[in-house]
């Protein structure tokens, strides 16, 4: 054995110190909450001895996830304000509002499928992404509306405003999720940082795109 050169000290106590870093794509949330776990079964199998958390990282990611759902909330609030000052229809804002919902949960599903870890970057890019959506879903709705005005068949109307502006729609969006796509070639250390946040950004705006084709409109005819 090597002469030992570094001492780590608690309260004047030898200890022995085990660093446990996150691999690229782990969730540092999970491996925090195992640590945890296993601490608390070393203390139950190994009573003569003390083991403690010493420093967690996962704090600092959860404190900003809280700040996060707070800013969604105010956020949710304000697009619901700003839909009834401006459409002014009480059914817009829990239309809109409900597609974002389920964007938002389609979203995470998705991440979980393929395996991507939720952190601040790729909610960060889940939340410029959805306000393509109310965007989508603004523009369709309001669509919708003005060919309804003039009667009809209310399938018929709502089926030809939806078709009047997919092509426009379609562009735009396809246009904002090329952007990023250099962000998936570039050198692998700044590969690592802003790829979740690209990967956020594209799921989000694809799906919040594919919702706003039908979700809003269905609603529109059943609501």
């Amino acid at each position: 054995m090597s002469e030992r050169n570094v001492y780590n000290r608690i309260n004047g106590e030898p200890r022995i110190m085990i660093e446990i870093i996150k691999e690229p794509g782990g969730s540092i949330i999970n491996i925090a909450d195992e640590v945890s776990r296993q601490i608390e079964l070393f203390h139950e199998k190994l009573p003569q001895l003390t083991f403690r958390l010493e420093y967690d990282q996962s704090e600092k990611l959860r404190l900003e996830l809280s700040k996060l759902s707070e800013q969604s909330l105010i956020s949710i609030l304000g697009v619901f304000l700003a839909l009834l000052i401006f459409v002014k229809r009480l059914k817009a804002p829990f239309l809109i509002l409900s597609s974002i919902i389920f964007s938002v949960l389609t979203v995470i599903f998705a991440f979980s499928l393929l395996d991507i870890s939720l952190n601040t970057l790729t909610l960060s890019g889940l939340a410029l992404g959805i306000g393509m959506l109310v965007d989508n879903s603004i523009v369709i709705y309001d669509n919708c509306l003005y060919h309804l005005a003039s009667g009809g068949s209310k399938l018929d109307k709502v089926g030809y405003a939806v078709k009047e502006v997919t092509v426009p729609l379609m562009g735009s969006t396809l246009t904002t999720m090329a952007v990023f796509i250099p962000f998936f070639f570039l050198p692998p250390g700044l590969k690592e940082i802003f790829y979740n946040f690209g990967i956020g950004m594209l799921f989000s705006i694809l799906i919040s795109f594919i919702f706003s084709l039908t979700f809003i409109p269905f609603a529109v005819l059943k609501f």
